[in-house]
């Protein structure tokens, strides 16, 4: 004996909720991101204001987005953020640095190589601060799902 069942109308129902769950998520995560950066921008230490200026955030591009990106393209953000351990830097990369704040590049690669240099977190922070907003943003965005599905 062999039964045999056929659904029809799966495709439908997974564009439907795609259509009820995407607007809100994708508006939820551009707020997120957006709250993330912002405190990210506050926190983060300022010499020239690279840096701060290429702070961004990126939503996933999916048609029903499920994250959010926030952080920077620039090489040394990293060391900023997490410090360093001990290492001689290469030459010429404190050059201009070392000079406009007055310092000679030898004696602070100096130091760097025996000490390192420390950590000045503002990504985890700016999250951690907005923890929050974001969780406030995302229960908005799971009751505007939920109105829109009994609509």
């Amino acid at each position: 004996m062999e039964v045999r069942v056929k659904v029809t109308g799966i495709e439908k129902l997974v564009k439907k909720l795609d259509d009820l769950t995407a607007r809100p998520l994708k508006n939820a995560l551009t707020r997120a991101g957006l709250t993330v950066e912002r405190e990210a921008k506050l926190r983060v230490p300022v010499d020239t204001g690279r840096l701060r200026n290429s702070i961004t955030y990126i939503v996933d591009p999916s048609p029903v987005p499920t994250w959010v990106q926030v952080g920077t393209n620039v090489k040394y953000a990293r060391f900023v953020e997490l410090g360093t351990k001990r290492h001689f830097p290469p030459p010429g990369a404190l050059g201009r640095w070392a000079k406009k704040h007055g310092m000679n590049a030898y004696a602070l690669a100096r130091a760097i190589s025996r000490r390192g240099t420390k950590a000045h977190p503002y990504l985890r922070p700016a999250f951690e601060a907005s923890r929050d907003a974001i969780q406030a943003t995302l229960q908005h965005a799971a009751e505007e799902i939920k109105a829109r599905w009994q609509a």
